[in-house]
């Protein structure tokens, strides 16, 4: 497969899906302003346990469902939405049990799902205990299987706490819009080939414009720009984290290093042996790099 790739200061690369242990976020085919968030597992827990924002500018926010709809920010840039996770506990006002099946209701809705796990604790036996929910008859009452003698319906105190995966807390990710759309497929090449095509846009690419991540997916796509961006980032905001990772993409010029730096650049690159002694031929020629012997 052959990809053409037409990239400008704006490009938004193949950053589009980031993920933790509990949460992903993907972004959309067409636009980096639009983003997806999931669970990375199934859940048995109910809606009314998950709540998520995203803030500063994401919409519709905040959302209280296991799978929020797609989410569309305002502005470019870094954002960390979060998933709040909680344990809905629900009071008891009465139980029964008849043929192995308990019976509780709570004071108000309890909003539980089939087949989510829940504590029932202050009932009293048989009813103490985690179980799995197998009905819903009504939104104030719940079943769940209980192998025991019947009791007859009768009021009672004691409550009902959801439970499950992801356990209650606060689960955060990070990701970055980005003002333009991301890769896309859009036609077959010659010969069967497929073609894929990025966004353009015009100008020279100002790493000052850009976060870190984004510079550093630029430089990817544009490997003969990096020295161009190296000196743009030196002359303006100088990070040093965005330099270190830039340094990897950059092509090594001995003239630009001390002799030994050279031999210790060598060494530790044996495999452009050829290559500097060839570029230090060609300018500097110093003895101490043109004689130094092949690594083993």
């Amino acid at each position: 497969m052959s990809i053409i790739a037409v990239h400008g200061p704006n490009t938004w690369g193949s950053k589009g899906t980031v993920a933790t242990s509990t949460v992903n976020a993907d972004a959309a085919a067409n636009n980096g302003l639009k983003w997806t968030f999931s669970l990375n597992s199934t859940s048995t827990r109910a809606d009314q346990d998950f709540s998520w924002a995203f803030p500063p500018n994401g919409t519709p926010t905040p959302q209280t469902v296991k799978a929020p709809t797609q989410v569309t920010y305002a502005t470019a840039g870094s954002k960390t939405a979060t998933l709040t996770v909680t344990d809905t506990q629900r009071t008891i006002s009465n139980k029964a049990l008849t043929s192995n099946v308990a019976t509780l209701t709570t004071t108000v809705a309890h909003g539980f799902a089939i087949g989510q796990q829940v504590i029932v604790a202050g009932v009293g036996a048989p009813f103490d205990g985690t179980w799995v929910v197998a009905s819903t008859p009504s939104g104030t009452t719940f079943t769940f299987a209980d192998t025991a003698a019947n009791v007859t319906s009768a009021a009672s105190g004691g409550t009902a706490t959801s439970t499950g995966t992801p356990a209650a807390g606060s689960y955060p990710i990070t990701i970055t819009a980005v003002a333009t759309t991301s890769p896309m497929m859009v036609e077959e090449g010659g010969g069967g080939e497929e073609t894929m095509a990025l966004d353009e846009s015009t100008g020279p690419f100002d790493p000052a414009d850009h976060t870190v991540p984004e510079v550093v997916e630029y430089v990817e796509a544009h490997p003969d720009e990096v020295e161009d961006i190296y000196a743009a980032e030196t002359a303006g905001k100088n990070r040093t984290t965005l330099l270190n990772q830039l340094e990897a993409y950059r092509v090594f010029d001995p003239a630009d290093y001390t002799v030994s730096e050279i031999t210790d650049y060598i060494e530790a690159n044996p495999e452009e042996y050829d290559a500097v002694l060839e570029a230090e031929a060609a300018g500097k020629n110093r003895a101490g790099v043109m004689n130094y012997p092949r690594p083993a």
